[in-house]
């Protein structure tokens, strides 16, 4: 993250090799999958092209695809500038984004990712089916922090 002018502004390319480097030292430590969720342009490619050009071309990697506000709204609540994101698929008006979910989530597939995760779980069953339908890749849910508490609470109410 560098200041300028117009003030921060992510570098996406230099923090690119960071990732890969990152990935490739959790692989060769032992992990079983790599999970990027930065977010960033390119992050499953450059992984990828890393890890096989490092002898772990088996290592999976789960990418975190289709993503919405409501899992960082805690985060960008504590912090009072929050740090810019990259091309989530933000669905906070449900169907209108939930094309560019599927468009971004096929973006990570292209770029090598094995598993794709789709977040928050409960809130975007729709966009869970559709990419778990339309890709027939592994498909992991993401619950959110608010989401357990919801059902928490439900079930307290319930109880």
């Amino acid at each position: 993250m560098r200041k300028g002018d117009r003030g921060a502004q992510i570098l996406n390319d230099p923090t690119l090799k960071l990732l890969a480097q990152m990935a490739a030292s959790h692989a060769e430590a032992g992990a079983d999958i790599v999970a990027p969720s930065d977010m960033m342009d390119g992050r499953v490619r450059a992984i990828r092209e890393r890890l096989d050009r490092d002898g772990f071309s088996d290592t999976p990697i789960l990418s975190y695809a289709a993503s919405s506000p409501l899992h960082s709204t805690v985060p960008s609540a504590r912090r009072p500038n929050p740090l810019p994101v990259r091309r989530q698929a933000k669905l906070p008006d449900g169907s209108r984004n939930a094309n560019e979910a599927l468009r971004e989530t096929a973006l990570d597939i292209q770029e090598g990712a094995d598993i794709v995760m789709v977040k928050p779980a409960l809130a975007y069953l729709d966009i869970l089916y559709r990419v778990k339908h339309e890709f027939g890749l592994p498909t992991a849910a993401y619950a959110v922090s608010g989401e357990y508490s919801m059902v928490k609470a439900a079930c307290e109410r319930a109880g």
